[in-house]
């Protein structure tokens, strides 16, 4: 899997399927048969760790009623486990340029997502 050009996918996940026909004797046409494996890209397909940024043009801010959970526990392999005072805030760098900014907040129950690209 690899992207091509500049475009931004709009998920990341898939469906493969394969499909055959196996020839016998009494069937020398062939049986049909068909495998179909669903799969998950990683995130770090079209994205890497970059720095938060305290202000952007889009923000979307989610209540929740449950404490926010770690990025630590989200996103294990963008976040430095040495870092725990980090764990509350996460930034991505897309590989179209964009910057987006993860927050959790200490005290209340939220999520913000935050950008320059609405995006």
């Amino acid at each position: 899997v690899f992207l091509k050009g500049n475009c931004f996918p709009s998920e990341l996940e898939g469906n493969c399927v394969f499909s055959c026909d196996t020839p016998t004797e009494l069937n020398p046409e062939g049986i049909p048969k068909v495998a179909q494996c669903n799969f998950r890209l990683p995130l770090r397909l079209i994205c890497c760790p970059g720095q938060p940024s305290k202000a952007a043009n889009h923000k979307l801010t989610i209540d929740t009623n449950k404490p926010p959970i770690s990025f630590l526990t989200i996103f294990p392999d963008f976040v430095d486990s040495s870092e725990d005072d980090q764990a509350n805030v996460l930034g991505f760098q897309f590989l179209t340029g964009s910057k987006t900014t993860l927050l959790a907040s200490k005290t209340s129950q939220r999520y913000r997502i935050q950008s320059d690209q609405l995006e």
